[in-house]
């Protein structure tokens, strides 16, 4: 009996610490079963196994477009805030966006798509009494409205993004879903290859959105500025070139 009973014990401390293995990789971007195996020399079965069991107990999730895996909504939890994940990013990006908010004066924010899910990393609130508040975030669901998802999604590589649409929520249900879903596509595309986008009241009615893609990181990520359209629509030419290099600092920063 002690011998089964030291044999369990060996078995249980060595799970918990391939499934640390495994945290450890999804927290450095690996998130494929093929990445996580090679990475923690496992068979593929016995990541899929241990995956499954951290899925189960919400500690990691998958997400179902390109089934990748990514830390999980219990784990995020118990560090208090996706924030400490994410610290690199956000320490990277804080400098810019402070600089961004004493220019225009408007709320300014960092975003990153995880899987299906929009994730407000950071955000700096307008100088204004009255301003714009964008809830369009962390959400089950994809809301195409916004400058900032446009600006996420349009990261995504093609096969991927394909797939993402059959997630997306579409506002008006009486439009044809596949000239609707080639459209966005379409917009995409274009947003991709200019590294940004602009909104005017998609979410908020006169409020207006720029958002700039931020390169380099293992998620797409995005600085936006969001703000009222007649405080805002006046410095959007003056304001995107400096989005768009802030953008790019940050995205070279990332590579060092």
């Amino acid at each position: 009996m002690k011998k089964d009973s030291i044999k369990k014990t060996q078995t249980a401390y060595k799970s918990i610490s391939r499934a640390a293995d495994i945290l450890s990789c999804l927290s450095d971007g690996k998130n494929s079963v093929t990445e996580i195996a090679e990475e923690c020399e496992l068979s593929k079965s016995t990541a899929s196994r241990l995956l499954a069991a951290l899925e189960k107990s919400n500690l990691a999730i998958r997400d179902p477009v390109h089934r990748k895996y990514f830390l999980g909504y219990l784990l995020n939890r118990l560090v208090a805030n996706p924030k400490t994940t994410h610290h690199n990013l956000i320490t990277l990006s804080i400098g810019e966006m402070s600089n961004l908010s004493k220019i225009c004066g408007e709320t300014v924010v960092l975003d990153i798509l995880v899987g299906l899910r929009n994730i407000r990393l950071h955000m700096i609130p307008s100088i204004y009494n009255i301003r714009v508040y964008d809830d369009n975030y962390d959400s089950s669901s994809l809301n195409i409205q916004g400058a900032a998802i446009k600006t996420l999604l349009s990261q995504l590589g093609r096969t991927e993004l394909a797939l993402m649409v059959n997630y997306i929520k579409l506002e008006n249900t009486d439009k044809n879903p596949v000239l609707e879903k080639k459209k966005i596509l379409s917009q995409l595309d274009q947003i991709k290859e200019q590294g940004y986008a602009i909104s005017r009241g998609e979410i908020i009615a006169g409020a207006v959105a720029i958002s700039a893609a931020i390169q380099g990181y293992h998620l797409p990520a995005a600085l936006t500025v969001l703000g009222v359209e007649s405080r805002l629509e006046p410095k959007i030419g003056e304001l995107l070139p400096v989005m768009v290099n802030s953008a790019k600092r940050i995205s070279v920063n990332l590579k060092k």
